[in-house]
């Protein structure tokens, strides 16, 4: 192959724009190659330029994978919803509309296999190996006692924060921060006011947390989601040092369910709750890549 991407939930959409472009491609994904059914939630105009040249996916598509549009997006900063010197406004055009990953996942990989693509699903990465003219990757199927090698001219790692590959790099590197996020999508929202959403908003002071002496502040996030009209799905996160004494996403839990009813102005017995996320993300202050 002349590229093997590594990681396919968002590395397929990489994968079929160089495939179209003339390039032999492998995606090569450790589970299977679907998304998953929590929404994302994205630009309208970030959609549109998937039809760009090179074409990940047609104009036809986008209705089928689109599932709801909404807006505008309100940011604002207060220590309270009766906080009359806190800072709101409103954003247009910004994380907009409601995808479903399961549709747009099997759109673009029908549209990467037509142009000529390979999907390597349920192939678990092993090792890379790099030579002066390439790389081989050693790839073990699923159910596989026999790994299988895979050589291509260009490796390119979209398999996220947790990749073995930046693991690697990193040495063991202890990350600067994290990213806590807790939430949930559920029904019964009024439906007169589940037309628009918040992109950033924070409602609550500082808040003690954890066993240190820090404090975190908490940040919401809120759309219309598409499965219903009065389903909507929050999400509150914080960040924090990488430290044992952060606080836990058990407590941040915790608070989610004290707080989300002011913030939303509704009664957690009148929402049926489809789903619970919960998740972290690390981050480092610099790439391991040299520059």
């Amino acid at each position: 192959y002349d590229v093997a991407v590594c990681g396919g939930t968002l590395g397929v959409f990489a994968a079929t724009a160089l495939q179209k472009m003339g390039y032999r491609v492998a995606v090569i994904e450790g589970g299977l190659l679907q998304g998953r059914p929590q929404e994302w939630n994205i630009s309208v105009k970030e959609v549109e330029e998937l039809v760009t040249t090179p074409a990940i996916l047609q104009p036809e598509d986008i209705a089928e994978v689109v599932t709801s549009q909404f807006g505008p997006m309100r940011c604002g900063f207060k220590t309270s919803e009766e906080d009359q010197q806190g800072f709101e406004t409103d954003v247009e055009g910004v994380l907009n509309a409601g995808v479903q990953p399961l549709k747009l996942l099997a759109v673009v990989r029908k549209r990467f296999e037509e142009a000529g693509g390979t999907v390597l699903e349920n192939h678990r990465l092993k090792g890379v190996t790099v030579h002066p003219d390439g790389a081989s990757l050693l790839v073990q199927p699923v159910g596989s006692e026999s790994p299988v090698s895979v050589t291509s001219r260009l490796v390119v790692d979209c398999m996220g924060f947790n990749s073995p590959i930046s693991r690697q790099l990193r040495k063991g590197q202890k990350p600067d921060g994290i990213c806590l996020v807790v939430g949930s999508c559920a029904r019964g929202y009024p439906e007169d006011k589940n037309v628009r959403g918040d992109l950033i908003y924070s409602d609550t002071p500082l808040y003690r947390r954890g066993e240190g002496p820090s404090r975190v502040q908490y940040f919401w996030e809120a759309f219309p989601a598409g499965s219903g009209p009065t389903d909507r799905t929050t999400y509150m996160f914080t960040y924090c040092d990488a430290d044992a004494s952060r606080p836990s996403l058990e407590t941040l839990f915790e608070d989610y369910w004290t707080l989300l009813p002011k913030y939303q102005g509704v009664k957690l017995d009148d929402l049926e709750f489809l789903r619970v996320v919960f998740g972290l993300f690390q981050s480092y202050q610099n790439s391991p890549l040299k520059a």
